[in-house]
This record gives structure tokens, sequence and C-alpha cells, in this order.
């Protein structure tokens, strides 16, 4: 899930729009540079994972903002993954990173016993849950 909230810098009026995925934690800090004027703007959302609720802290050198008008500038934080910069708006970071893996021949040793634990041990546990 991705949460969208709109912000305007302090120093100089840019509005920019805030797009922040849900993570596990209970707190997620962020910062960028303004668009325009370069200030460090930042924020902290505050997650209830239990209730599955959340609420955002005042920013830093910018303010929450509602409105109609479409900002021209926008940022996107995702707090368990690195996002590449320049990441169209409509593409998913989970779409564009799919194939950035460490280490190409462990993920491919790994999925391979998933496999055959899949493969082997799912007819033996569909048997065992069966029995009653």
């Amino acid at each position: 899930m991705i949460t969208g909230r709109q912000l305007q810098c302090v120093s100089c009026g840019t509005r920019v729009l805030t797009r922040t995925g849900i993570g596990h934690g209970a707190i997620q800090k962020h910062k960028f540079a303004c668009p325009t004027c370069k200030v460090e703007i930042g924020f902290v959302l505050h997650l209830d994972q239990e209730a599955a609720s959340l609420e955002y802290d005042e920013p830093t050198n910018a303010a929450w903002v509602d409105g109609d008008n479409e900002p021209t500038n926008s940022v996107l934080f995702y707090p368990e993954m690195m996002i590449p910069r320049g990441l169209p708006s409509l593409l998913s970071p989970f779409v564009a990173t799919a194939g950035n893996l460490k280490d190409i021949g462990e993920y491919q040793a790994v999925e391979a016993a998933r496999r055959r634990i899949k493969d082997n041990l799912s007819p033996i546990i569909e048997r065992v849950v069966s029995v009653k």
C-alpha cells in the first residue's frame, strides 16, 4: 500500500506530493531536498500495525497542505526497498526492482530447494491433513 500526502516548502512555497509505502515497522522517517530550493524537508509516519492506522507528524521545513491543484513534483519512499531514481509515477517499485538480486546463484539455489520441497512434501502434507 502507498499513501500520498501533499506538502509545501516553507522556504520557497514549492508543493510536493509525498508517496510513502507502508512498511512493517512502527515508525518511518523520511527526508528529501526540496526540488526548487534544496532545503531539507523531513517527515515522520507513525504506524499502528494492530489497528491498521497511520498518523503523520508535522513535517520539518514544510507544512501539510490540501488542495485540488496537482503538484508538479513528487517523491516516493519505500522503507524496505531501494527505489531507482526517476521511477515513473505509475510504475510499482516491486516491478522496477524485480531483477535486482544480490546473488543470482544463491537465489536460484533457494528457489530450487523451495520447489523441491513443494513438489515432494505437498502431497504428504495434504494426505496428513485429510486424515480424520
